[in-house]
């Protein structure tokens, strides 16, 4: 996950952080999924900069796991 202190601008640090992930362990896929209520602009975000593409969205869902049961309550 990516985050900044409050009122804090940190120019480039995501694509920073991107490439050193991407140098170090080459992946040949990377899939991510994201909270989009912390997404102002669907077509100018962190995700669309580091060249990402949408490849689904899904409904608001909620799901609780406990440890304690193998199964997700709803």
């Amino acid at each position: 996950r990516f985050a900044t202190k409050n009122n804090t601008i940190c120019s480039g640090v995501g694509g920073k952080l991107f490439k050193y992930f991407i140098n170090m362990e080459q992946p040949s896929m990377v899939y991510s999924f994201a909270d989009r209520r912390w997404t102002i602009d669907i077509n100018n975000n962190l995700y669309t900069k580091l060249n990402f593409v949408i490849d689904k969205i899904t409904p608001p869902d909620y799901k609780y796991y406990n440890e304690n049961f193998t199964l997700f309550y709803y």
